[in-house]
């Protein structure tokens, strides 16, 4: 690995975890321009239906349309929650179905003559039957419903209201994406500020000693993770870094259950005390007791595996953590 193809990795990496979550922002806000364009349409020019062929076609494609009629009917009936009307069109009887609330918006006449909006949509058979048996008790009889009945009918809603729907939503989705980028970022700002202090601020030098190491024949790679003398170098998705091996102060692997899937994690604990997680997945989480086993054997004074005593130590008094390692550092070079 040259020092040009090992800079280009983790420019590579950090390019496409941006890209990717550029593309979904960018994806998600088009759905939003597209809806809003639809929902306006809707609003100032609903699909006018002129006879009962364009309301079976309207209600096919779930259009959003607008009827016009002198005679619209309180049926005195409710379904679900819905209240009904009757509208006389081309020789059929359309049902609205009307919110409660939305009442008094829907009903409007103009110099006579009523225009009501919404959604063309078709009664199940279910619905229908549901739909003729509370007629026939208002008291219509089964040959008027069979003559007069449309198996079609409007539902009011307003003509934004998959925008409203949709948009928390996106909302939601833009706001994942924007934190798991911003996690994504300062999980590698810090791996420059450590690589910034193991390189004393030489980076070129300290990644030119790190393409060194990795011509050796005795290089171990595992997956994602590749052990020299000197170096512990990481390439996955969510981190990428390379830094001494003499560093690490303890390793150890975590195993958190999701809804879908069981994940785990190596985690890396530093000589500076940052702490970095490298996510495993599936295929490589067979070795991942033999890669802590190999960064063991090259750095005997790393500390290995889980430990309560450890981690509480590690959390509550970090000081007292690390003076513990660098004993067991210097007993170690004393040997």
């Amino acid at each position: 690995m040259a020092l040009e193809s090992y800079t280009k990795l983790y420019k590579k990496r950090y390019l496409f975890n941006m890209a990717a979550v550029i593309i979904c922002m960018v994806l998600c806000l088009s759905a939003f321009l597209i809806e809003f364009h639809i929902s306006s349409t809707n609003a100032h020019n609903p699909k006018t239906i002129n006879g009962s062929s364009d309301l079976k076609k309207a209600s096919s494609n779930n259009i959003y349309a607008k009827l016009k009629t002198k005679h619209i009917y309180n049926l005195s009936f409710e379904m679900d929650n819905y209240k009904i009307y009757g509208i006389l069109f081309d020789g059929k009887i359309v049902t609205l179905v009307v919110t409660q609330v939305s009442d008094a918006k829907v009903i409007k006449s103009t110099d006579g003559i009523y225009s009501v909006s919404g959604e063309i949509q078709t009664y199940s058979d279910e619905e229908y039957k549901n739909l003729k048996r509370g007629l026939k008790a208002k008291g219509f009889s089964e040959t008027q419903l069979n003559s007069l009945l449309s198996k079609n009918y409007l539902k009011f809603v307003s003509p934004y209201h998959n925008l409203y729907t949709r948009l928390p939503i996106e909302i939601i989705v833009l706001l994942i994406l924007f934190f798991r980028s911003m996690k994504y970022l300062w999980t590698n700002r810090r791996v420059c500020l450590s690589t910034q202090i193991y390189s004393k601020g030489k980076i070129k030098a300290f990644y030119s000693n790190v393409d060194e190491e990795l011509t050796r024949p005795d290089v171990l790679t595992k997956g994602i993770f590749t052990i020299t003398q000197k170096y512990i170098i990481v390439n996955s998705n969510k981190i990428v870094f390379a830094f001494p091996i003499k560093e690490v102060v303890w390793i150890f692997k975590k195993n958190k259950s999701r809804f879908l899937w069981n994940k785990q994690d190596i985690v890396f604990i530093f000589s500076t005390g940052e702490q970095y997680k490298v996510p495993i997945y599936k295929k490589y989480a067979d070795f991942t007791d033999e890669v802590i086993k190999l960064v063991s054997s090259v750095s005997p004074t790393t500390f290995t595996g889980t430990s309560e005593e450890h981690y509480i130590l590690y959390k509550k008094h970090r000081r007292e953590f690390m003076k513990y390692w660098v004993r067991r550092t210097q007993e170690e070079k004393a040997k």
